[in-house]
């Protein structure tokens, strides 16, 4: 008997792109926020997180998760409000992996 690849709706994907870069504290209060799909954290601003009380050393740690994903450095992935939101520039690789290898 075959398994099937394990399927994840939009907010498990978000819990485990925080979870796999150890912030899995705000996976709750970042979809209770509306951070509930990737596309939407990969456009999270630095007054975002500030608001959301993410704390400044786990700001840089989002940044450079993000901007792994984006494949841009880590002082662009995360914009300052005064330069608008940021934008997805290409597939997250590394979740992408991680989700294909992970099985049932």
């Amino acid at each position: 008997m075959s398994q099937q690849p394990r399927r994840f709706n939009d907010q498990q994907m978000v819990k485990a792109f925080l979870s796999d870069n150890c912030l899995s504290q705000y996976c709750e209060r970042m979809i209770d926020e509306g951070f509930d799909q990737l596309r939407s954290v990969y456009d999270v601003t630095e007054s975002d997180l500030a608001s959301m009380g993410v704390k400044r050393g786990h700001r840089r740690m989002l940044q450079k998760a993000i901007a792994d994903a984006k494949g841009t450095s880590p002082s662009l992935s995360v914009d300052t409000d005064k330069n608008g939101p940021g934008k997805y520039m290409g597939e997250h690789s590394m979740l992408i992996r991680w989700l294909q290898s992970t099985q049932y």
